[in-house]
């Protein structure tokens, strides 16, 4: 049987073979610059997240990434960005092009002044499973900004401020009622004593979904959201750190009113470092599907942000990674999210997901994976997926 190599994957060689040619005349020393190709396949045996019906295929994404990393005496820049062409074997109307954008600077002053620049984007396909057994394919853009600075010591008291920029967007205007943007100013005050770090703060948000009722007329969904914090920073030993937040959240809508809320939201995180191998960090969460959505760890590279739309949602990830030698390492995951829809109605989504590494080189990566997700809820199409692949990266610094 005659192979066929895709083009996208023939332009990955060429361009491996001359990027392989241009890091012999590099220095020896690690520069702040880095570019890479990288080409992946995986396999997925549900791509529209149907309960009945599934749709297998077979996807290849071809990639680019670039980045820096630099210090300028106090201060670090740094920004990475990856661009894929994604190409579906049997659904090839889903072919597409995908990037992510992430940027940042570390600033301090000479005294006590500090504070952090953040900037991200990503544009990816999403779909959804819809109830009547249809469904609607679409690009999901997302978008954040935050800023924060900090006038103080770690050791001593201390005055944050910052502002938070997001905005979730779709371009299929069957999904235009899902599109919003928010902002967030928060102000408060930390006091860090040995180990321990406490805080008390207050945020203000104010949201807008545009066109969140499209007939008879356009029509705006305006939110408006307070919390006091009450947050907490323990580093047990020098192996575990514990972060946790205790909030009073309130939370009003001019239209949707079905998603107001008065509750107790928050969230605690812990890492350990268990061996000089083995390192785990867990996050658990309780708040708004819009809150968690953004907070949750983006996943890699172009993929799409999974939104949560519910209410409220409770969270559990837990991340695990192993080395086994400078070359070989393991990781695992496992996801967990309980909901209230606007509706009323509840939904559950567990997800697990375990990867092997192998870094060759210094300029070489190999991987492959598998993961799961299923999803149950009440009223709603539920389904399981399950995706497996491998990936190979060439990054030249």
């Amino acid at each position: 049987m005659q192979t066929h190599i895709p083009r996208p994957a023939r332009t990955l060689i060429a361009l491996a073979a001359a990027s392989l040619c241009v890091a012999v005349a590099h220095a020896q020393e690690q520069s702040p610059y880095y570019i890479g190709v990288s080409q992946s396949v995986q396999y997925d045996n549900n791509v529209f997240r149907t309960s009945a019906n599934q749709s297998t295929d077979t996807i290849s994404r071809t990639g680019l990434t670039a980045g820096l990393d630099q210090r300028l005496g106090r201060q670090r820049v740094f920004a990475d960005g990856d661009a894929e062409i994604n190409r579906y074997r049997k659904n090839d109307s889903l072919d597409n092009k995908s990037y992510a954008l992430r940027a940042g600077l570390d600033w301090e002053t000479v005294e006590t002044l500090s504070g952090t620049l953040r900037y991200s984007t990503r544009n990816s396909l999403t779909d959804f499973g819809i109830t009547e057994g249809s469904r609607i394919v679409s690009d999901q853009v997302t978008q954040q900004f935050i800023a924060n600075s900090r006038w103080g010591l770690p050791q001593s008291l201390s005055l944050d401020a910052g502002y938070e920029y997001r905005k979730l967007t779709y371009k299929n205007v069957l999904l235009e009622g899902r599109n919003y943007s928010q902002d967030t100013v928060n102000v408060g005050i930390r006091r860090g004593t040995g180990r321990l770090t406490l805080g008390l703060g207050v945020r203000e948000s104010r949201g807008s979904t545009p066109r969140y009722r499209v007939s008879p007329a356009p029509t705006e969904d305006e939110l408006k959201r307070r919390d006091v914090d009450l947050t907490a920073a323990w580093a047990a030993t020098g192996f575990s750190t514990f972060n946790a937040r205790l909030s009073r959240t309130k939370e009003t809508h001019s239209i949707a009113t079905n998603a107001e809320l008065s509750e107790t939201t928050g969230a605690l995180g812990w890492n350990y470092q268990l061996t000089g191998k083995l390192n785990l960090n867990s996050t658990l969460t309780r708040d708004t599907g819009t809150e968690t959505t953004f907070l949750t760890t983006s996943p890699d590279g172009t993929a799409a942000l999974p939104v949560d739309s519910n209410r409220l949602s409770t969270t559990l990830a837990v991340d695990a990674r192993y080395t086994v030698t400078g070359k070989t390492s393991f990781s695992g995951n496992v996801r967990y999210r309980r909901g209230t829809r606007g509706d009323g109605g509840n939904e559950r989504v567990t997800g697990y997901g375990l990867a092997v590494y192998y870094t060759p080189t210094r300029a070489v990566s190999l991987s492959c994976s598998v993961a799961t997700e299923d999803r149950s809820a009440a009223g709603a199409t539920g389904y399981r997926a399950t995706l497996t692949g491998c990936a190979g990266d060439l990054t030249l610094r």
